[in-house]
């Protein structure tokens, strides 16, 4: 693939860039970003993957004292470079550190020193020869910021280690997912002029081209998110062909989970999310055209009522326009609300508070749109979890100042300290936030009973053949993260037991982290018990509906929010067959979703969908659904019964 010079790399071509006296008189400041340094665990995986997967080519190597390798620097342009460190992860983040060019490292420490950031006593010339020094900034992660020098490894590499088979010849944005939001605009802005564009999901660097990206999810980070989110972001004019190309490479073999997602922002460019084998995140995105502006970013929380946001269809590029959309729905990350779920207290009512945000991330044919921010809607019912219920009254509201004001169905109310008051002429009601615990959350495996999964690790699992389901195809690669849990991991493939199950008892705990959510539980392989974010809807599929093997949904809809943990106790009975082979009886299930009966001894079948291929049998394994999107399990049992 032929990369043709950006116009930012016509800025190498000035002499004056690598001669620091020239600019004695300019104010100290970034000049763009440099490098992002990841921790790998394997130098020679690591280079077939930059090298020989990705098109980059080696610049140089720093040694340890023993000669080996430590640090190897994958050149994109001649200012901006990839680092691979061959350490034990030991910074915060799982990344080494960020790097900032800046025309001036002495002036730029001064600065810092003046307005009361902690920096070193002065500048030193680091290993490469150029002038650099660390700091840390309010999230945790290090920034070095770094002067290149005549005569140093960099510069000696000047116009060279750029082949044309490289994806990118140009870093468009560095992003870290950041504790606190404001703390770090300010951070920022005062450090470096840093400005915000757009939500401030992305800030500009002055007389730049390049950009940083802050990422918040409103919940403290885990250190299971930061390879999901702390990035590097390349330009590349044709994502689609430029995917096309490195899929077909003989290194997909080596590298068959590279390939994360591939999806299109509202604004019509394309973006893939591409990871090396420690998971180290690389985005490439097409590059900005005249007046774009910043898109939202995908980690604040915020909300939307079921009708807005953007629907795509088949014509239009403008931000919110209709168009189509072929490529993957972008998943979007939950954040905790302290609004969002159960209400009860005085009146005679209860209350399910929907971010409605949420509403629309549960729907892949919706985008949201910024305006749709902070709004709610709120359904009071007389009870929780009725059959074939529906609300009493639907309130909408947009919170302002911390207080959500209420209105509809002749309810006018509010929330605000914690409580949700409303009145509907002589009725009123004073509610407050609940946490509806399943019964059988965290129940310990019963006696003789087999334990699937319970936080440490995958053993019982393989990654199923994607078109032979009852076949084993390695090692299941979902991910192991904080909570004694289980996170799929988009296009890994899903999971099957390596034991197979007649009749039994089975116990799951899952919990949805976004939206949309496409998951499931597989008993033998066949009857799928549907998991997605269905908190508040009245007419999507629920949870526990079994969506190939009986037609009708059931009538109670007990899901928990997004992010709350939820369980499946299911009762199986397998199909008869007699010694013929021929079926005698039909399977039957009895389904608890977070303690409600969602079915009670339901005859399943006939399957359908991609299950039916199959048939049916007298055993099976379970099989836990990776659709394309990240979803957590935990403490999964089976005791088996009887025949």
């Amino acid at each position: 693939m032929k990369i043709r010079l950006s116009k930012y790399a016509a800025l190498f071509l000035l002499p004056a860039l690598f001669h620091p006296h020239l600019h004695a008189q300019e104010k100290p400041r970034i000049i763009g970003m440099a490098h992002m340094a990841y921790y790998v665990n394997d130098l020679k995986q690591a280079r077939d993957y930059y090298e020989g997967f990705l098109g980059f080519q080696e610049a140089f190597t720093l040694k340890n004292r023993d000669g080996s390798d430590h640090v190897v620097f994958i050149k994109i342009n001649d200012h901006q470079f990839i680092q691979l460190y061959a350490e034990p992860v030991t910074n915060y983040g799982y990344i080494h550190d960020a790097g900032f060019e800046t025309n001036d490292a002495k002036g730029m420490r001064d600065h810092l020193a003046s307005i009361g950031i902690a920096v070193p006593p002065a500048v030193t010339k680091n290993e490469e020869g150029d002038l650099s020094f660390n700091l840390t900034e309010p999230s945790g992660f290090t920034i070095q910021i770094i002067q290149y020098m005549p005569g140093s490894k960099v510069t000696a590499t000047k116009g060279k280690f750029m082949p044309a088979t490289r994806i990118s010849d140009h870093i468009d944005h560095i992003g870290l997912l950041v504790k606190d939001r404001e703390t770090t605009w300010k951070f920022y802005s005062d450090a470096f002029g840093f400005t915000k564009e757009g939500d401030g999901s992305k800030m500009a660097v002055p007389d730049s081209i390049d950009r940083f990206e802050i990422g918040w999810e409103k919940r403290k980070p885990e250190e299971a998110r930061f390879h999901i989110k702390d990035h590097i972001c390349l330009s590349n004019p044709n994502v689609p062909k430029m995917t096309a190309e490195i899929a077909a490479k003989p290194q997909m073999k080596q590298f068959p989970d590279a390939i994360a997602d591939v999806h299109q922002l509202p604004n019509g460019k394309n973006v893939v999310e591409i990871y090396d084998l420690n998971k180290n995140r690389v985005e490439v995105m097409e590059p900005p055209k005249a007046g774009d502006v910043a898109m939202a970013s995908t980690a604040p929380a915020g909300s939307s009522s079921e009708t807005s946001g953007s629907k795509k269809s088949s014509q239009g590029g403008a931000k919110g326009a209709p168009r189509k959309v072929e490529l993957p729905h972008p998943f979007y990350w939950a954040a905790p609300d302290a609004l969002r779920g159960d209400w009860q207290g005085t009146g005679g009512l209860v209350a399910q508070v929907v971010s409605v945000m949420d509403k629309i991330y549960s729907k892949e044919d919706l985008i949201p749109q910024q305006d749709d921010n902070a709004k709610y809607e709120i359904h009071l019912f007389k009870q929780f979890d009725q059959p074939h219920d529906i609300p009493v009254a639907v309130l909408n509201g947009t919170l302002a100042n911390g207080v959500l004001p209420l209105e509809g169905d002749g309810w006018t109310g509010l929330i605000e300290n914690g409580h949700l008051m409303a009145k509907n002429g002589n009725q009123s009601i004073d509610l407050q936030r609940i946490t509806r615990l399943s019964p059988t959350l965290g129940m310990k495996p019963p006696q003789g009973a087999i334990v699937l999964f319970d936080g440490k690790n995958m053993d019982e699992w393989s990654k199923m053949m994607e078109k032979e389901w009852l076949k084993e195809d390695g090692p299941c690669k979902w991910h192991l993260v904080p909570g004694d849990a289980v996170e799929s991991v988009p296009r890994s493939g899903n999971c099957i037991s390596k034991r197979t199950f007649g009749d039994a008892k089975i116990h799951v705990e899952f919990r949805t982290i976004g939206g949309p959510t496409n998951s499931g539980v597989y008993i033998q392989d066949r009857y799928e018990a549907n998991i997605n974010e269905t908190y508040g809807s009245l007419t999507a599929n629920p949870n526990g509906q079994f969506d190939n093997s009986i037609a009708t949904k059931p009538g109670i809809r007990a899901s928990r929010p997004v992010l709350e943990w939820q369980t499946f106790d299911i009762d199986f009975k397998a199909p008869r067959f007699d010694a013929s082979g021929q079926k005698t009886a039909d399977a039957k299930v009895t389904l608890m979703l977070n303690g409600e009966p969602l079915y009670n001894d339901h005859i399943l079948g006939p399957v359908t969908l991609n299950a039916a291929k199959l048939g049916e049998a007298p055993k099976g394994p379970i099989q836990l659904q990776e659709h394309g999107m990240p979803v957590q399990f935990r403490n999964i049992w089976v005791l088996e019964t009887s025949q």
